[in-house]
């Protein structure tokens, strides 16, 4: 588990910061106030006045949560004490095995599965957008009599047109999260739906989310505390992070357990950083990936290289291939054009460099390379601060 230190880095730049995250303790019994959570909600009745006897319950789990072994033991604990039928887990599709193998095993006799977004056996039509594209999500959930959100909170500055349920682009298809990606990309405001309202808000209107699962964390990356409540309960406990300058270096670190060094929360913590920082700044990832880079990822630093979705086939029944690396390759693109990036972890330096991100291998290399900023930001945990 990485654990960053302030005090270890020594940091000598004339001003630093360190973005407000709770400093709260870590929570000693997660699975004992997971389930307490879902018994007590805010703003909501006990889970099981929403279960109707013999009901499948779909649980849409973020992969990234720490302690997601207890979290999903809390969740399935809530769950059998109420008269609910079958039960699936849904791990987003960036789950490496070691996780869905935790869950598995915190989770017996339920069904645990990984999206796939590209696969068509694995989805099912939702509705169309506004502008009659349709929207397929994990059949799972479209299936289900109920279907249960358990996410990490994130901050948000706009809670009103993002999806704090973590279904929205995550668990759809791989045309609809490319569009996703794209507005993203653009700071395009969310496609809407025929309501008028953005298709973030009303893909989980529709699926009839009552009740979601919240995990507070703290700046090392740990559980701090679990809440419960309707989706407006939750987005009001996504309060944003202002920092209380903008810098010159900024550091973000992937604090957390192993499913946190990923490509993944490596491209979140980038956006992140990207609220944080001056024109031009520096921007340091310090994180233990081993992930090497693939696909799309590789041809970043290749003049031709636009920034633009590689042409993906379509080779599953008319949904494009999805590829991660296409995606991190799009988000990453227009943050190497405006600022400088350097990243520490566990990949030959080589592999980074490649992309045209610098390399800092070690404590004593951050620390003088802080020397040459008159000020300097941190973000811990900032995996799970971007929504996306």
């Amino acid at each position: 588990m990485l654990l960053f230190s302030l005090q270890d880095a020594k940091l000598q730049a004339t001003e630093t910061w360190e973005l407000a995250r709770s400093a709260g303790d870590r929570c000693e019994n997660v699975s004992e106030q997971t389930t307490s959570a879902l018994q007590s909600p805010i703003d909501f009745p006990a889970f099981e006045a929403a279960v109707v006897p013999g009901d499948r319950v779909a649980v849409a789990l973020d992969p990234n949560l720490p302690a997601i072994d207890q979290i999903v033991s809390g969740v399935v604990t809530a769950i059998r004490k109420t008269e609910a039928g079958e039960i699936d887990l849904v791990l987003w599709d960036e789950a490496s095995d070691a996780t869905l193998e935790q869950v598995r095993q915190a989770a017996p006799g339920c069904n645990v599965t990984r999206h796939r977004c590209d696969f068509r056996a694995d989805l099912s039509y939702l509705a169309a957008d506004a502008d009659a594209d349709p929207i397929y999500l994990n059949r799972f959930l479209v299936e289900a009599d109920l279907v249960l959100p358990v996410v990490a909170i994130r901050p948000s500055q706009d809670t009103a047109n993002n999806d704090v349920t973590g279904i929205f682009p995550a668990l759809t298809d791989s045309a609809t999260r490319r569009r996703a990606i794209e507005n993203l990309v653009r700071s395009a405001p969310s496609r809407k739906m025929p309501t008028g309202n953005p298709i973030d808000k009303d893909v989980p209107w529709l699926l009839g989310v009552q009740l979601m699962c919240g995990v507070v964390i703290n700046r090392s990356g740990e559980v701090q505390s679990v809440v419960a409540g309707p989706v407006e309960a939750i987005a009001e406990q996504c309060i944003p992070l202002s920092p209380p300058d903008q810098a010159d270096l900024v550091i973000v670190t992937l604090d957390g357990p192993p499913q946190q060094q990923t490509w993944d929360n490596t491209i979140r913590a980038l956006r992140a950083a990207t609220g944080c920082a001056n024109p031009d700044a520096t921007i340091v990832v310090w994180s233990h990936l081993d992930q090497s880079p693939g696909g799309a990822l590789l041809a970043i630093d290749e003049e031709t290289f636009d920034g633009a979705f590689v042409e993906a086939t379509d080779d599953n029944d008319g949904l494009p291939v999805w590829d991660p690396f296409a995606a991190h390759a799009t988000v990453l693109w227009p943050i190497l054009q405006n600022y400088r990036v350097m990243l520490h972890s566990q990949l030959d330096s080589d592999d980074i460099e490649r992309l045209g991100i610098g390399v800092v291998d070690s404590l004593a290399g951050l620390s003088n390379l802080s020397r040459g900023f008159d000020s300097c930001g941190v973000v811990r945990a900032a995996g799970f601060t971007a929504n996306r």
